[in-house]
């Protein structure tokens, strides 16, 4: 089962960034490339091997190597069953990584995934 569009870009609309300790040039690429702007349109849901499997790339669009926590959240019948994590370092400037999280939690075709937050770090 693959997640449509929309609830793609309702998990990014909602997504909540956070940005602690910045210098005045980080807190310019933050503002000029946004994290959220980093993750790529297409990302999946769906269950394989009994675990749900949420995943697409990002693709770093600041000027530093970074680090990337996601954020995903697995609902069912509108109902948050997990919420899980899946981070990525060592992302060069300009490089496309591959992130995928998973959760055995309430298994079943219904389910969708909505990526909540994405923050990106300086390596």
């Amino acid at each position: 089962m693959t997640t449509s569009p929309h609830h793609i870009i309702a998990g990014i609309a909602t997504a909540l960034i956070a940005c602690f300790g910045l210098s005045a040039c980080e807190a310019d690429t933050e503002t000029t490339h946004p994290p959220r702007e980093d993750l790529d349109a297409g990302w999946t849901c769906a269950v394989d091997s009994g675990v749900i499997r949420a995943g697409g790339t990002i693709t770093n669009h600041s000027s530093k190597t970074s680090f990337y926590v996601i954020d995903t959240e697995f609902c069912l019948d509108g109902h948050v069953v997990d919420h899980t994590s899946a981070s990525i370092d060592d992302v060069e400037p300009g490089e496309t990584a591959r992130v995928e999280t998973v959760s055995s939690e309430a298994v079943d075709d219904d389910v969708t995934c909505y990526v909540t937050s994405i923050d990106r770090f300086k390596a």
